[in-house]
C-alpha cells in the first residue's frame, strides 16, 4: 500500500507541470493583418478628394499624434481607395500564438486605433478599431475646427 501511495503522490507532483508544458510550450506564432471595411460619412460639408489612414498600437498613441502631428511617432499612412458608396479598406496588423498541442489560443494582439487624415476638410482625428471579429467600421468625418 505504501508503494502505491508513494507512486500516486509522485504522479500528482509530476503530471501538472507536464500537462502545462504540453499545452503552453509548443506554440505556433503568427503575424498578419486583416482588412477593415470602412464607411466614411462626410459631416464636414466639404469635398474630400483623398483619405489616408494609419494604425497605432493604442488609442493613447493615436491621440498623442493627433495633438502633435509633427511628433516623432508618425504612423505609416496609406491611401484609402473609396468606391461610389464611400467605402474603403484599411489594413490593421494583428498577431497571436496558438498551442500546437491543444489548438487553444494563448495570445492575440491587434492595433487598437486608427489615425485618419482627409485633405478636403483638413481633418486629423483618431478612431478605435472595432472589437475582435467585427470587420466593419463607420467613420464620421468631422467639420474642421
Amino acid at each position: 500500500m505504501q508503494f502505491r501511495l508513494r507512486t500516486l503522490l509522485i504522479l500528482l507532483a509530476v503530471m501538472p507541470p507536464f500537462v502545462a508544458g504540453l499545452i503552453c510550450l509548443p506554440r505556433t506564432c503568427w503575424v498578419g493583418h486583416y482588412s477593415l471595411s470602412t464607411c466614411f460619412i462626410n459631416d464636414s460639408g466639404k469635398v474630400i478628394d483623398r483619405i489616408e489612414a494609419g494604425a497605432k498600437s493604442t488609442r493613447e498613441e493615436a491621440d498623442l499624434f493627433v495633438a502633435d502631428p509633427d511628433g516623432p511617432e508618425r504612423p505609416h499612412f496609406e491611401s484609402v481607395n473609396l468606391d461610389k458608396n464611400s467605402m474603403g479598406k484599411i489594413f490593421v496588423r494583428s498577431s497571436g500564438a496558438i498551442s500546437t498541442f491543444t489548438g487553444i489560443e494563448l495570445s492575440y494582439w491587434k492595433q487598437e486605433a486608427l489615425v485618419i487624415f482627409t485633405d478636403g476638410s483638413r481633418s486629423l482625428f483618431a478612431v478605435n478599431t472595432p472589437v475582435r471579429g467585427v470587420r466593419h467600421l463607420d467613420v464620421s468625418i468631422p467639420a474642421p475646427q
